[in-house]
């Protein structure tokens, strides 16, 4: 199931992009910081976590494409699971994304990605690590709403090189105020069936 639906994604992204060029009010070359405040369903618990992220951008020039990606770290919070007992996560992605514009106001996104997660669990002098490859598949969608205001949302489909975890749906829903051409600050909530995740970021353009 895994390849035929990224494979879809790749050829539809492509056969749109021919057809619409990229829009020129928002700049996808850029870095992105930010702090992640996340709620998560772990053996029938709700812990939560906190982490922060960093992510590049860079647009082509010459086609509407995007190519990005990223690292994030994030941690349960002190006594979540049990005393003495810590589990922290590091995550890596590349991808790309094209940009379709049918409007000076909208834009549409679709993209695909690959990621590894690192998972370490401790508890006293104990320590257990994992590691998970992701295939993602996404569709997100930008809005102008008026000045520097854009409200964004999306979807995205991920898959796991692990059998014993299901795929995964995520939603999002957010929104980004560029302040001027040199940055921007955002806010962005994201669910799944396993939790959710506030994050805040700011923008570095270039």
């Amino acid at each position: 199931m895994r390849k035929p639906l990224l494979m879809l994604t790749a050829a539809a992204s492509l056969a749109a992009s021919a057809l619409v060029s990229a829009g020129e009010n928002y700049n996808y070359s850029h870095v992105t910081l930010g702090a992640a405040f996340t709620n998560t369903e772990l053996g029938g618990l709700t812990v939560d976590e906190t982490g922060w992220f960093v992510q590049g951008a860079y647009e082509l020039e010459s086609l509407p494409l995007v190519l990005e990606g990223g690292y994030s770290y994030s941690s349960v919070n002190d006594d979540e699971l049990v005393t003495d007992a810590s589990l922290d996560g590091h995550s890596y992605f590349v991808g790309s994304r094209f940009i379709i514009s049918p409007t000076d106001r909208l834009d549409i996104l679709p993209g695909i990605a690959v990621g590894r997660t690192d998972i370490t669990a401790s508890l006293d002098s104990s320590e257990a690590k994992a590691d998970v490859t992701s295939y993602t598949a996404s569709l997100d969608v930008r809005f102008h709403l008026e000045r520097g205001l854009w409200l964004t949302t999306g979807v995205a489909y991920q898959d796991y090189d692990e059998d014993m975890l299901d795929s995964t749906n995520f939603f999002n829903l957010g929104a980004e105020y560029v302040v001027d051409s040199d940055w921007s600050l955002g806010l962005n909530y994201l669910t799944h069936s396993d939790g959710n995740s506030t994050r805040l970021f700011a923008k570095i353009f270039y």
